[in-house]
């Protein structure tokens, strides 16, 4: 009896024993696995943000923490909100705020009528809706607005693949980025394909774009330094160490600047310049300036290729950075100046503006920016504003009654009256809904039906379809 009892503890022991291996054993292989995988403790994350403008149309998404931007949020939620039900760019013309009228342009456009960014007066709202539409649609040919500027055009065309080899039902495309070559857009298409083919699992990444994928993934949600070990991109895992010694907080991180050159770090990282060089390319120009300021590349000296240094082209000579030939007269400013000719010809403050235009605007072809308020006469004129009034002012310069950003909106003339020359001034034919550019009744929208007759049935005069 008593040694039975004996053989059942014995065959216990040796069954505990052999379950305590097998737990050992399963958690092993659990583990290798895992660190094979790349993959890193799940952990709950609180999102905080402060791009409020960037959210979609529901206020419930406007839960963020400082009581400031939250506010924003949902004021931001409930205009985009009166513009989706009214659809119509002409109330947007309505708006006294030149910025808000011309971010309501630009948010109908890009969502509505993809094919009216020349409306809006503003060169830089005019650049910003071609930018989102091209990329909305993934469409090469609007790139074509960028044609005489050669960065903006390749980094277009480059911005535009990165959606579409990214975004693909076809994971072989992943290859298609390496194609890519301007500042982000590679990365931002490997990180569209990591989350459109791949569903962010960079086991399934291909082998030679697996170290980039946990980099990206594991620097966003890295609250450990555990988290950090699995990063092999050196960069990468001093970015996230640093994280870490700053709390866990990205949004600090974001803030890091190394070099001091008005360029965080991660920026840096993404666009591949030298967060430890304020200067990447060398050119005298701030990385942290070339983009957001001069539209330059960063990565290149000479952006235009015009044998012209950025910084000289913008300092010493007030040539155009962006385009190589600044005058139009089809000779490169480098070859220009290298002959000693001027590479503004009939632009003699080197405003931008031609001195035939400056008389038409009545400024001065010896004075850059004849009202003082910063903005050269070239930008104003571009921009439906008057050179001869500071700010952003709403000037009518033929005095019929329609603005001048808005005769660039309805593509009449600002220096006629009466466009069309049908003896009815431009303002009235718009708001009788008669064409100022011709015979017949305006169509806005270019539907084949009339304002007037679109108003008659119920239909939207500001809306194709």
């Amino acid at each position: 009896m008593e040694l039975r009892k004996n053989n059942k503890i014995i065959i216990l022991f040796f069954l505990s024993l052999l379950l305590l291996i097998i737990i050992v054993f399963v958690s092993f292989f659990f583990f290798t696995k895992k660190e094979k995988q790349f993959l890193v403790p799940e952990f709950p994350i609180t999102v905080t943000t402060q791009n409020y403008k960037h959210i979609p149309l529901d206020v419930e998404l406007c839960k963020i923490k400082e009581e400031k931007y939250r506010e924003a949020c949902v004021e931001e939620v409930e205009r985009r909100e009166t513009m989706i039900e009214t659809k119509n760019m002409k109330e947007c013309l309505e708006l006294e705020n030149i910025n808000n009228r011309n971010s309501c342009l630009v948010y109908l456009i890009t969502n509505f009528d993809r094919d009216s960014c020349f409306r809006i007066a503003d060169h830089g709202s005019q650049v910003t809706c071609v930018i989102r539409t091209s990329t909305f649609d993934k469409d090469l040919n609007r790139c074509e607005y960028f044609k005489d500027e050669i960065f903006e055009y390749d980094e277009c065309r480059d911005r535009v693949k990165s959606y579409i080899f990214g975004e693909s039902e076809n994971k072989e495309d992943i290859e298609r980025c390496e194609e890519i070559k301007t500042l982000e857009y590679p990365k931002l298409c490997y990180n569209r394909a990591f989350q459109y083919k791949f569903d962010n699992d960079c086991n399934k990444v291909p082998e030679k774009f697996q170290d980039y994928c946990v980099a990206e993934k594991n620097i966003r949600i890295a609250m450990t330094e555990e988290h950090c070990s699995f990063i092999k991109l050196d960069e990468y895992k001093r970015l996230c160490l640093l994280k870490i010694e700053l709390g866990g907080d990205l949004r600090k991180l974001e803030k890091v600047d190394t070099d001091n050159d008005k360029f965080p770090d991660g920026n840096e990282l993404f666009t591949t310049t030298d967060p430890h060089n304020p200067d990447t390319d060398g050119d005298g120009l701030l990385d942290g300036e070339e983009l957001p300021i001069y539209h330059t590349n960063p990565r290149n000296p000479d952006t235009d290729y015009d044998r012209l240094n950025d910084y000289e082209e913008i300092f010493v000579y007030n040539t155009h950075p962006g385009k190589s030939d600044t005058d139009g007269d089809g000779i490169s400013d480098g070859d220009e100046i290298k002959n000693g000719t001027n590479p503004h010809s009939g632009d003699t403050d080197k405003d931008g503006l031609l001195d035939v235009d400056e008389e038409k605007f009545k400024t001065d072809i010896n004075n850059p920016d004849i009202d003082g308020d910063g903005m050269s006469d070239f930008e104003e004129t571009r921009s439906g504003f008057n050179p001869l009034k500071p700010g952003q002012d709403l000037s009518d310069t033929d005095k019929d009654g329609l603005l001048d950003i808005d005769e660039i909106f309805y593509g009449t003339n600002r220096f006629n009256p009466d466009t069309d020359g049908d003896g009815i001034n431009d303002k009235i034919e718009v708001d009788n809904l008669t064409n100022p550019l011709g015979v017949g009744d305006m169509d806005f929208d270019g539907d084949g039906l009339s304002d007037k007759e679109e108003i008659k049935i119920g239909s939207n005069p500001g809306l194709f379809d």
